[in-house]
């Protein structure tokens, strides 16, 4: 063999072995994929929404609390659904039972929260009290079907405000109808809320509306 014929030989094995390890990193799984994260950015230390350990929805909900971040338990989303006359903005009407409500947040989202971890899933919800937990999760077609408290806005300055627990907040005496309930995150391995029904709002990471 020649030498010239020996040199396009070895560049020939040098290219498909760097081929294979080219095709080995672009299918390799990663062994710890990287969660997205809903956190209060309001609260000094950041704390994320985490399903308290990896419960997942059950027929009383498991709870949902704060906890440090890049932590298990926390692969929470935004996926929005189609409340409102097949749309999955807010319209003139919807879907707050005070219309008020509905002009204050018109054409933001109408977003639930997924939590997809260890082969749990749900959505957040809220307990009768006004605490999160996690819930089964509305058809993303209807928009409806899921547990309570389980539809949110988010007004595009990361703040959420929860819709069952404003249409609600006239029977628990919370204020006049104008006002709206948004999700406060809670203190350190506690539940975050959304029963606080006078404009108070925190800020939130992780959100995509």
């Amino acid at each position: 063999m020649s030498i010239r014929s020996k040199l396009l030989a070895a560049a020939s094995a040098l290219l498909l072995v760097s081929g294979i390890g080219v095709v080995s990193t672009l299918t390799a799984t990663p062994a710890h994929a990287t969660q997205q994260e809903i956190c209060d950015f309001s609260q000094p230390n950041d704390y994320c929404l985490n399903d308290w350990f990896n419960g997942g929805p059950s027929g009383s909900g498991t709870n949902i609390k704060m906890y440090t971040n890049g932590k298990g338990n926390e692969d929470f989303a935004e996926q929005a659904i189609e409340r409102c006359s097949g749309t999955v903005v807010v319209q003139y009407t919807c879907p707050f039972a005070d219309f008020n409500v509905d002009d204050d947040f018109l054409g933001d989202p109408v977003v639930q929260l997924t939590y997809d971890g260890g082969g749990s899933h749900g959505c957040v919800g809220l307990t009768s009290a006004g605490y999160t937990q996690l819930l089964g999760c509305n058809s993303t077609t209807s928009g409806s079907g899921g547990g309570f408290g389980t539809a949110w806005v988010d007004d595009g300055d990361g703040h959420l405000i929860s819709v069952g627990e404003t249409n609600a907040c006239p029977l628990q005496n919370c204020g006049d109808m104008s006002n709206y309930c948004a999700l406060i995150g809670g203190s350190f391995e506690s539940q975050a809320f959304a029963n606080v029904c006078d404009d108070s709002e925190d800020l939130w990471t992780g959100l995509t509306g």
